[in-house]
């Protein structure tokens, strides 16, 4: 077996626990679409434009509602990318995009942070240039799907003290 069968596998027992049930098989959709997409920019680096439409594709069918204060963290990033084109791809930008629209605000502010965090300590552990920061998103959305609320909230509550 595949690294990436064994991954799917755990973050589908994983999903099995934490998620709710009358949404299970969405969100193991999900996970498989985070996991393949996470492992072809781990793997090239490179997320081809057919990914940007199966993304829109999934949005639009899967998804009761579509957020769409989440999409400011695509405005943000496209930002970057016309100040300094070599800090973050315009891949990212549209996955942002996607993500921000499945995710909403609240979620894709921890998605963001967590992906920032996994970013770092891959940067710090590795030697390579290039953060494959698709991959750092995917991970952040996987756990931003299931529990980001109740970080965003705890944070919520200790910024608030």
């Amino acid at each position: 077996m595949g690294f990436g069968t064994i991954l799917f596998i755990f973050l589908s027992m994983v999903t099995l626990y934490f998620g709710s049930n009358k949404d299970f098989y969405r969100l193991i959709l999900f996970q498989l679409y985070l996991c393949c997409l996470g492992l072809q920019d781990y793997k090239t680096y490179y997320i081809s434009k057919i990914w940007g439409v199966f993304s829109l594709i999934l949005t639009v069918c899967f998804f009761d509602s579509i957020h769409l204060s989440g999409i400011l963290f695509s405005f943000i990033a496209s930002l970057m990318y016309f100040c300094k084109q070599d800090w973050i791809g315009s891949a990212d930008i549209g996955i942002l995009f996607v993500l921000g629209l499945i995710l909403g605000f609240e979620r894709m502010f921890i998605c963001v942070f967590i992906a920032i965090f996994i970013g770092l300590l891959f940067y710090a552990c590795s030697n390579k240039k290039l953060i494959p920061f698709i991959t750092c998103l995917c991970f952040g959305a996987y756990i931003s799907i299931l529990k980001g609320f109740t970080i965003w909230y705890m944070f919520y509550g200790i910024l608030a003290l």
